[in-house]
C-alpha cells in the first residue's frame, strides 16, 4: 500500500474516534512518518479529512448502487427489503458509523458544506431510486395505490433512524431481529391488500 493511501486509512480510523479534532502529529505517529512528511502528500489536514470524507461517501453510495443493479428485475418489496438490509449491515461497522456521526458533527464550514452536498446529490438520487419502485411497485399491485411522497421519505427516515437507535441501543445480535421487525411494520403498512 502506498504511504498515500496509508495516511487515508489511519485517517479514517482517527475521524472515527475523534471527529475533526484528530490532529497531524497523531496521523502521523501512526503511519509512521515524521509530521512534516504529511505534507508532501497532502497540503493540510483539511485536505486529509475531506478526501477521506468524499472516499467514505461514494464507497457507501456505491454500495447502493450496486445493489440496485443487481435488484434490477426484482419485486418492489425485495427492492426496498434488501435497500434497508444493505444499510443495516453496512453501518453494523460501529466504526462506519462514528464515521458518519462525524460527518454530521462537523463545524468546519467547507468539510459541512462538501458533505452536504455530495450526500444531498447522493440521497437525491436514492429518493428518485425508491420514487421508481414505488410506482412499479403500484403498478405491479404490491404497493398499495394511495400511497404518497411521504411514504417514500418514511422508507429513508426509517432507514435513518434504524441506525440512530441501533447505534445507541442495540448489541450487534439484537440488529437483525429488530431490523427485521421495523422492516414488517412498514411493509404491512403500505403493501398493497387486494
Amino acid at each position: 500500500m502506498d504511504k498515500k493511501q496509508e495516511i487515508l486509512d489511519v485517517t479514517y480510523d482517527l475521524f472515527s474516534e475523534k471527529g475533526y479534532s484528530l490532529s497531524m502529529s497523531e496521523i502521523s505517529k501512526a503511519v509512521n512518518i515524521k509530521t512534516p512528511s504529511l505534507y508532501s502528500h497532502f497540503k493540510n489536514k483539511d485536505e486529509i479529512i475531506e478526501v477521506t470524507i468524499k472516499k467514505e461517501i461514494e464507497r457507501c453510495f456505491n454500495t447502493i448502487y450496486k445493489k440496485e443493479s443487481e435488484l434490477a428485475n426484482s419485486s418492489c418489496e425485495e427492492n426496498l427489503k434488501s435497500l434497508f438490509f444493505l444499510a443495516v449491515k453496512y453501518y453494523k461497522d460501529n466504526r462506519r458509523m462514528r464515521f458518519w456521526c462525524h460527518i454530521s458533527l462537523l463545524q468546519h464550514e467547507h468539510l459541512k458544506n462538501i458533505s452536504r452536498l455530495l450526500i444531498e446529490n447522493r440521497n437525491s438520487y436514492l429518493a428518485s431510486s425508491v420514487r421508481s419502485c414505488f410506482k412499479k411497485g403500484i403498478e405491479d399491485k404490491e404497493i398499495r395505490e394511495d400511497i404518497t411522497d411521504g411514504a417514500i421519505y418514511l422508507y429513508l427516515s426509517m432507514i435513518q433512524g434504524f441506525l440512530e437507535v441501533a447505534q445507541f441501543n442495540l448489541s450487534n445480535d439484537a440488529i437483525e431481529d429488530q431490523a427485521t421487525m421495523v422492516w414488517d411494520a412498514y411493509w404491512n403498512g403500505i403493501k398493497f391488500q387486494g
